[in-house]
């Protein structure tokens, strides 16, 4: 997972999108595990190398 977390603290940065920290972590286990995201959390939509699924309210 370590490769991951790497990975989007860099892309992150680079595109100057701060995000919290355990969003990072949730973010990069998703990935690792190559599954989708079901959340309502808009921190996610910066990562487009994220699956996310936005559930209907």
């Amino acid at each position: 997972m370590k490769i991951a977390l790497d990975a989007l603290k860099k892309f992150l940065r680079l595109q100057g999108t701060p995000l919290p920290e355990n969003d990072i972590w949730i973010a990069a286990s998703s990935m690792e595990h190559g599954s989708m995201l079901l959340t309502r959390d808009s921190h996610f939509a910066c990562l487009p190398q994220l699956r996310v699924r936005w559930p209907q309210t």
